[in-house]
């Protein structure tokens, strides 16, 4: 679901608290490019807060780039045919010792546009492996979901990242406007507290979200034989 916040939302927030509706202090603009970097900075810290989920066109051979502006692969779940909007055969992610293992020599295998089996290794965030290799020409397309930069948003438009990193985003513009003023009498500790309560409130969404990912809890069983009934 699409965010419903504007940036002018959290603005009027953030102005509201500094008793700076007028902008004598603070212009819109300072504000905005807070937000806009706010954003940007969460996706450091949860880079799963804007992910794009499209069909990607491969290359020749089996080292491939992630899209421009992508940082992190997230996903690839299925073929997409070489136009791109025909959806084909599901692709796994596998282990590179494991595919080394059944085949030494899938690097230089017959290429073929479909692709079986994908590999990626977080110490090359950039990139990733297909197998077999792609052709010379009449590449595949996969559907990829990846994390990327937000792009800069207007004052009127909604925010990119989800709407419950709201409140993340106001306690971002708030450091950033106490941080400006951190000469005046209390506003170097009021802009390290706001932006010690951003910093915990991504460590709480991230321990919420390893709680409740779905993925981790199929992994248990939850209708386990007891040991006395086996």
């Amino acid at each position: 679901m699409a965010s419903v916040t504007t940036a002018q939302m959290i603005i009027d927030d953030a102005e509201s608290i500094l008793q700076d509706t007028d902008n004598d202090r603070w212009s819109e603009a300072e504000h905005l490019l807070a937000v806009n970097n706010g954003s940007k900075e969460i996706c450091l810290f949860k880079p799963d807060a804007y992910v794009v989920s499209e069909s990607v066109e491969l290359s020749a051979g089996p080292v491939q780039s992630l899209p421009d502006g992508g940082y992190q692969l997230q996903n690839i779940t299925h073929n997409m045919g070489t136009d791109g909007s025909t959806p084909g055969k599901a692709i796994r992610l596998l282990d590179q010792r494991v595919l080394d293992s059944m085949d030494e020599n899938w690097r230089t295998a017959t290429p073929s546009s479909v692709v079986d089996y994908y590999i990626y290794d977080e110490r090359v965030p950039l990139e990733f492996q297909v197998s077999p290799p792609q052709p010379a020409s009449n590449f595949g397309h996969v559907w990829m979901s990846y994390c990327k930069s937000p792009p800069e948003i207007a004052i009127g438009e909604t925010i990119l990242i989800p709407d419950i990193y709201r409140s993340v985003l106001l306690d971002y513009v708030l450091y950033c406007a106490f941080k400006k003023d951190a000469d005046q009498p209390g506003n170097a500790q009021r802009a390290i507290a706001h932006y010690q309560a951003f910093l915990n409130a991504l460590g709480e969404r991230r321990n919420v979200e390893a709680i409740e990912d779905p993925n981790v809890k199929s992994s248990v069983t939850k209708y386990e034989i007891p040991p006395n009934l086996r």
